[in-house]
């Protein structure tokens, strides 16, 4: 290539990698090249591609986690600043309207066109699949339309090109290439990859469907929508769990100087302790609500995901409060930069934004929770409130994030329910116990706090010297004995006891700035201790759920739930009502010979039988649930949920038509249903490919 020409090509780049963009006007063009790429992917398959779901959280992330990790890429091979490359970037995303335009041309008067998706091929087949893309004469591979085709190809040779105008090192372009071209095929093909994955972990997997559709017990809305939505929320998850890396690339890649800063300001004890509190509501929901024989109850691969994913949605909430702190104090310093106080918003709405992306996509419920815990942060922290300066308020506001924190945990089995199943001791004590640390360690030391300015009166100062540390030490035996006390558990009564003589002696000898952490961690080793003394199985606990509505049957039968019972009876009684408990509490082994008993009783009772067929269901027995939501719909054939059921059942067999026939009956009797209609349309989606 001229040199004269090739500068002109860098001259036109540089215009491109200089121009001016706010970060809002940035995600504002790349959110108009989706919604144009949406409507012209809509017009070319000749099928509604939109739900809500997918429109304002599948689809976004589906485009912005490749071109995440491509800028990443380019960045890395040109040696070129990353913040350039996302400029360049946002104006090469007008690619991605290539392929629906020349999908749209070539399809014309074609019964079935090509559908742009992504590539479903076999774990086996992913290398096949990888060396043949764009190979003509090799054989349909699914998702990959001759647009997404022409797309790749494009991109692999502008970025090589792009490299070697950078570099002039023609080696690094041809890596260039590859490296490209493998980021884009992992992408094409990330729910295969995922499947590729739960197989590594001993999963028996057959298709991407048993993986995002099998019944599960921990809840990630998987009840609520019907299976296209459920799929894009599970996709959603998983392109999270790329980005997340991806966004901390980008960040040590942009400043990296700013970066190891801003990882060495983190007190990494704070989000322990909330992802701590978060496991422990998971394993608190396992045990109480399902009698998990371990720590937690997992049925199918994508729990392990939903389960991480609420875990990483709780430690990033947790680092976006930490951050919230630093900004704060920023905010009252006098020699705090704008730069400085703009860096520390941008992290904390980056985190924030993060945190609740990934709870959303993993449990609408958990979200929920992210939320109040987020917001109690900011309340906590900032003007004109300041709560934090408020020793005893301080305290409390405290403990109701970890209340939150906890909760995160719990709607993994409770689900929305989980603020009327939680016990009462549970909500007594995670707001207790840390409000009781914060005001000891308030009462015994103004400096260990660095939210609460020098001179500024305290407890501590209104109560003198000795009597500040005898208080200080009550309050701390009190917030470490009170969880063994109100649960009944002696050998917890002794770990606390233990716990509260490290905390004294931790108040006595450590410096102020080490208190913080030192009781941190006093407190993270008696929440581990807790766990292995079997909290979560207390009697008091399990004596308290069942005062809830937990043990009362639920639902109308909607979306695989089961509806109340035929009779009334109590669970001791009444095998029907037994068995409504034991399929609420995820006992599926145990539901089913409750509803075969209450059968010979009543061998008509429409509880009974749509509850073994949903049992059978979410074990994955489809063969065997068949014949039950078939008697369902025998018995009364404008029964609604029976014909969705039916139709979810054959659509897991693979029976695409009868499933549809299902659906279509569904509609007849209640147009409005929002899981026929999805069913249906994924079944003729599915005909289409």
């Amino acid at each position: 290539m001229p040199e004269t020409l090739r500068n002109r090509f860098l001259r036109l780049i540089d215009a491109v990698e200089t121009m001016r963009i706010s970060v809002a006007g940035w995600f504002l063009v790349l959110g108009s090249i989706i919604v144009i790429r949406h409507f012209l992917e809509q017009v070319s398959v000749r099928h509604n591609v939109f739900d809500f779901v997918s429109y304002l959280l599948h689809y976004p992330l589906a485009y912005f986690a490749p071109l995440l990790a491509l800028t990443v890429v380019l960045a890395i091979m040109s040696g070129e600043r990353v913040e350039r490359v996302t400029r360049l970037m946002l104006f090469a995303w007008l690619l991605t309207l290539l392929p629906p335009v020349l999908d749209l041309l070539i399809g014309r008067g074609k019964d079935q066109p090509e559908v742009i998706g992504y590539l479903l091929v076999e774990p086996s087949q992913l290398g096949t699949a990888f060396v043949n893309l764009f190979n003509p004469f090799h054989g349909k591979i699914e998702g990959a339309t001759s647009g997404i085709r022409l797309e790749a190809a494009v991109g692999c040779v502008a970025g090589a090109v792009y490299v070697f105008l950078k570099t002039g090192r023609l080696g690094r372009a041809l890596a260039t290439f590859v490296v490209v071209y493998a980021t884009m095929f992992f992408f094409f093909t990330l729910p295969t990859e995922a499947v590729k994955l739960a197989r590594l972990f001993g999963h028996e997997l057959q298709n991407v469907g048993q993986l995002f559709f099998a019944g599960t017990t921990v809840t990630h809305d998987a009840d609520l929508f019907p299976p296209g939505l459920r799929a894009d929320l599970s996709m959603s998850l998983i392109e999270l769990y790329v980005i997340t890396p991806l966004l901390v690339v980008w960040a040590w890649l942009h400043d990296r100087e700013k970066f190891r800063t801003h990882v060495s300001s983190i007190t990494f004890t704070q989000p322990v302790y909330h992802v701590l509190l978060t496991l422990g509501g998971m394993v608190l929901g396992a045990k109480l609500l399902t009698q998990a024989p371990g720590l937690l109850r997992v049925t199918q691969p994508f729990d392990g995901f939903v389960l991480t994913g609420i875990l990483l949605a709780s430690f990033l909430a947790a680092l976006a409060a930490q951050t919230l702190g630093r900004l704060h104090a920023a905010l009252a310093a006098d020699g705090a930069s704008p730069e400085e106080i703009r860096e520390l918003r941008t992290v904390a709405v980056v985190e924030s934004v993060v945190a609740l992306l990934i709870a959303a996509s993993s449990s609408w419920s958990a979200c929920s929770f992210a939320i109040v815990f987020l917001g109690t942060y900011y309340l906590y922290y900032a003007r004109p409130f300041q709560l934090s300066r408020l020793p005893v308020l301080s305290g409390i506001f405290i403990g109701i994030a970890s209340l939150f924190s906890l909760e995160m945990g719990y709607t993994a089995y409770a689900g929305a329910a989980t603020p009327l199943w939680t016990p009462r001791s549970v909500v007594v004590l995670a707001v207790a116990v840390p409000a009781l640390i914060v005001t000891s360690m308030r009462v015994w030391s103004t400096a260990a706090d660095p939210s609460v300015a020098p001179g500024q009166r305290t407890l501590g100062s209104l109560l003198g010297g000795k009597s500040a540390r005898v208080v200080a030490w009550i309050l701390m035996l009190a917030a470490l004995l009170l969880p063994g006390l109100v649960l009944r558990l002696p050998a917890l009564i002794g770990v606390g006891a233990i716990a509260a003589a490290l905390a004294v002696i931790a108040e006595m000898k450590a410096p102020a700035n080490a208190l913080r952490p030192l009781l941190l961690a006093i407190t993270i080793a008696f929440l581990l201790a807790s766990l292995v003394l079997g909290v979560p199985g207390s009697p008091v606990l399990r004596s308290e759920l069942t005062s809830t509505t937990f043990a009362a049957p639920a639902g109308t039968g909607q979306h695989g739930e089961v509806p109340s019972g035929d009779r009334p009876g109590t669970a001791e009684q009444d095998p029907l009502t037994r068995g409504v408990g034991h399929l609420q509490a995820g006992e599926l082994e145990r539901a089913i010979p409750a509803f075969m008993e209450a059968l010979e009783t009543d061998p008509e009772s429409r509880t009974a039988l749509t509850g073994l067929g949903v049992s059978h269901f979410r074990l994955g027995q489809f063969d065997r649930a068949v014949p039950f939501f078939e008697r369902v719909a025998e018995l009364d054939p404008n029964n609604v949920d029976a014909h969705v059921n039916l139709g979810m059942t054959y659509a897991e067999q693979n029976r695409p038509e009868a499933a549809a026939a299902e659906f279509e009956r569904a509609l007849e009797l209640d147009p409005a249903n929002a899981a026929a209609g999805q069913g249906l349309e994924a079944i003729r989606r599915g005909s289409r490919d």
